[in-house]
């Protein structure tokens, strides 16, 4: 076998909280310039997307999101406080805005998960599409409640102020 002068690959770190991902971060390139010590070979890199911060949750904000979900008609929640919930862009939204993240099960009793093909099923029908209207309304209520409810204007300047603070 001869080995190629040149390769490429894309890398990937996650995890659930910004400051592990950059520890891994560090020693990932530690381990990349050993190699490359080891070897006589270079290595070049850039990060191809944004780096995704852990998400900011607020359970009164998360509450007032289920409860508008099941308003809707829909039960089936689950808030992204969980630990499986993984990395998402919306966290990099959390760090400066008072964000709600939560999950609509699709009806995925095998155990397939989003990155596998066959769970393509679960997402273009017409369940998926019963539960995509049943978000829009949630999230088309809930902004009206925040527009015309003083209670619910106040938990949201209550968690800017805590963001505020955090920073």
């Amino acid at each position: 076998n001869i080995v190629p002068a040149e390769a490429a690959s894309r890398w990937e770190i996650r995890a659930e909280k910004r400051s592990t991902v950059d520890a891994l971060e560090k020693r990932f390139f530690d381990i990349a310039q050993g190699a490359c010590l080891m070897t006589g070979a270079t290595y070049s890199w850039r990060y191809f997307e944004n780096k995704f911060d852990n998400c900011i949750n607020f359970d009164s904000l998360d509450r007032l999101m289920v409860d508008a979900i099941h308003t809707s008609g829909y039960t089936n929640v689950k808030v992204s406080t969980d630990a499986g919930a993984g990395s998402t862009d919306v966290g990099n939204v959390s760090q400066v805005c008072p964000t709600v993240h939560v999950n609509m099960g699709v009806g995925n009793m095998d155990g397939y998960t989003c990155h596998e093909e066959p769970f393509l099923q679960y997402t273009d029908g017409k369940g998926a599409y019963e539960i995509l209207r049943n978000a829009i309304y949630a999230q088309t209520y809930l902004s009206v409640e925040a527009c015309t409810d003083a209670t619910v204007r106040q938990m949201l300047a209550e968690a800017k102020g805590q963001l505020k603070q955090d920073a």
